[in-house]
């Protein structure tokens, strides 16, 4: 500090000097705690900031929303993979698309993916056919209590009058088709029918059975211990009938050679064969039903017969309960073969 600072503050105090004591409100005689700050007042006007609330712990992660993570995590995965899959098939198809159908193929083209063996059955002309009438040639009803082998005899003499001229008519190059009727035969029992189509292990299945067709033959074959009423009769002899005019078409045969040359050519497939083939047995079973069910509602007198189904024979080969009852929703309605195309469901519709 130079001179004239001194001069400006003769009396500073020193380096080490104490002021001397105060004593609790000596110097502001009208605020008692001034001096006092650890207690003095909040002054006023100055707003209040409340004490943050303390902090809660969040409760640990519940065992369902641990699943619920670990579900959509699953989900997620899934669907990637799918896409893949789906990516690579799609791939596989225009692969196959794109390519000159072997030349070993009988049929000349490609069957990339089972939807395709079924788009080629369903061009056939016999799905164009009118689904008949058959009023005009139905025995009566007193047949059925009388003499119900002659009766059958009668039935199956009235389908084959019946369907022979529509189906015909469709294929006008008769060494293509030339529609055959078949023949009815009433059995006591499956074990002794003598079709040729009974083997030792479906002799002791145990399914009750109470009609088939065997295609060797070209003969349906009806059990009389299982027969009853006229409309459950009526059924199962429509049922197999339908079967007769598939084969007669070479659906069976076609088909199942399709599918050879599709895994032959093709295998990556998203099924095995063996899948594709019980899918087959299916799709054929549902076809005859459906048009059972046609033929039925087709005949005035018969609709009193149509009767939805409330149980199955065997859903792996004849199908669940759900699609029988939409074989039934479908049969009601038809109008052509074409409207009982079963092979033209989807897969869902078959493996529900």
């Amino acid at each position: 500090m130079n001179n004239d600072d001194k001069s400006q503050a003769p009396d500073m105090p020193q380096a080490g000097y104490i002021p001397p004591p105060v004593a609790p409100g000596a110097q502001y005689p009208g605020a008692p705690d001034a001096n006092n700050y650890n207690q003095s007042q909040t002054p006023p006007n100055i707003p209040t900031i409340p004490p943050a609330p303390p902090a809660v712990p969040r409760p640990p992660a519940s065992k369902s929303s641990m699943i619920a993570i670990i579900f959509a995590f699953v989900v997620g995965f899934a669907l990637i993979i799918g896409g893949i899959v789906l990516n690579h098939f799609d791939k596989e198809s225009k692969k196959c698309e794109n390519a000159a159908p072997s030349e070993q193929s009988i049929f000349k083209q490609n069957f990339c993916k089972e939807s395709d063996v079924y788009d080629r059955i369903s061009k056939d002309a016999i799905f164009s056919v009118n689904i008949p009438d058959f009023t005009s040639c139905a025995p009566s009803e007193s047949l059925h209590k009388s003499n119900k082998k002659a009766w059958y005899d009668a039935w199956v003499e009235c389908l084959n009058k019946s369907w022979k001229p529509p189906i015909d008519a469709v294929y006008p190059d008769k060494d293509s088709v030339d529609f055959q009727g078949t023949v009815v035969k009433v059995v006591d029992s499956l074990e002794n029918s003598g079709s040729t189509c009974i083997s030792d292990g479906n002799k002791t299945s145990g399914i009750e059975i109470s009609g088939f067709y065997c295609r060797k033959e070209e003969t349906i074959y009806i059990v009389a211990g299982y027969t009853g009423d006229i409309g459950s009769d009526l059924a199962v002899l429509f049922h197999e009938y339908a079967h007769h005019i598939a084969m007669r078409m070479g659906f069976s045969i076609n088909i199942n050679l399709m599918i050879f040359e599709m895994y032959k050519y093709w295998p990556n497939q998203p099924d095995s064969q063996d899948a594709v083939r019980k899918r087959e047995t299916r799709r054929s079973e549902l076809f005859a039903e459906t048009m059972s069910y046609a033929m039925l509602a087709n005949t005035p007198s018969l609709k009193q017969f149509l009767v939805k189904p409330t149980k199955g024979l065997e859903p792996s080969t004849h199908g669940s309960i759900r699609a029988l009852q939409l074989a039934y929703e479908r049969g009601v309605k038809a109008r052509t073969v074409g409207d009982c195309n079963a092979w033209a469901w989807s897969v869902d519709e078959v493996d529900q």
